[in-house]
């Protein structure tokens, strides 16, 4: 664990701690230097992707396995060279020391793989950070590597320019579905601009509403749309006072769902599938 200069980074990675914190808090009294370890301890850290942007949600899964007992560590180091180690307090230490997270927790009552969910931002800069974890044998200088029973990093890289692709492409897409019992909603989407991530643009559309009398009315609509990751929104208004606002979610099988509600009240769910 290579030590670095002592500029402490502002980040609070509460996810992380927070799952850490509770499966070790049931048996995390100190253990004296000569605790028996085994060489059968795992430590394993991975990410579900290579890169994020501003917006995602970083899913972290950490596998843990073995039967010794351990001090647990974990540290960050950022991409200007910033380097933190963290306590059980959710805070880094201000000493000019590595402290360990937990101390002295049997590795049998923690083993399992556990997924976190962690979001970019404010929690991570643009450019590529480190985060380690380290188990050591209990009551060990954590200085000395033959006292390191596992260790684990990863890289996390942040790319936060302005020219991010976008996940979906959705100009000149044309979008059918019924709107609830009022009638069929048809969407057209018109160019698009993309800043920080965040794609904009205009879209047009008809709406055919069946009245009363039986009667079928085609109402044009105009409007503008934008979605950030993997949220949508549309807002269209038209003849006779219409409006309508859609909210919805991109999903991995070529869906939207989500829900929409109209100038009137009127509410409810509402699917449409994107054309390839």
């Amino acid at each position: 664990m290579k030590q670095t200069k002592k500029v402490i980074y502002p980040i609070c990675l509460m996810a992380l701690f927070t799952l850490i914190i509770t499966i070790c808090s049931v048996n995390a009294a100190p253990v004296a230097p000569n605790t028996t370890t085994t060489n059968d301890t795992v430590l394993e850290l991975s990410t579900d992707k290579e890169a994020y942007r501003t917006g995602d949600i970083i899913q972290l899964t950490i596998k843990i396995g073995g039967s010794s007992t351990v001090d647990i560590y974990m540290t960050a180091t950022f991409p200007d060279g910033a380097f933190a180690s963290y306590t059980a307090t959710m805070m880094p230490d201000s000493a000019n020391s590595i402290i360990p997270l937990i101390k002295g927790i049997p590795l049998s009552t923690i083993n399992g793989t556990y997924t976190l969910p962690i979001p970019v931002v404010p929690l991570f800069p643009e450019g590529t950070s480190e985060i380690w974890f380290v188990f050591v044998k209990a009551g060990r200088n954590p200085m000395v590597l033959e006292n390191w029973l596992a260790d684990s990093m990863v890289y996390l890289t942040v790319d936060q320019n302005e020219n991010i692709e976008p996940l979906f492409d959705l100009e000149s897409k044309t979008l059918t579905a019924a709107l609830g019992e009022i009638g069929t909603i048809k969407i057209t989407f018109g160019d698009a601009t993309n800043e920080d991530g965040t794609v904009s643009g205009e879209v047009t559309g008809s709406i055919n509403i069946t009245r009363l009398n039986g009667e079928t009315l085609e109402l044009q609509l105009t409007g503008q749309y934008s979605y950030f990751d993997k949220d949508l929104t549309i807002y269209l208004e038209g003849d006779e006072n219409f409006s309508v606002e859609l909210k919805l979610t991109f999903n991995d099988d070529g869906t939207l769902t989500g829900s929409y509600e109209t100038g009137d009240g009127k509410s409810g769910d509402i699917n449409f599938t994107i054309p390839k």
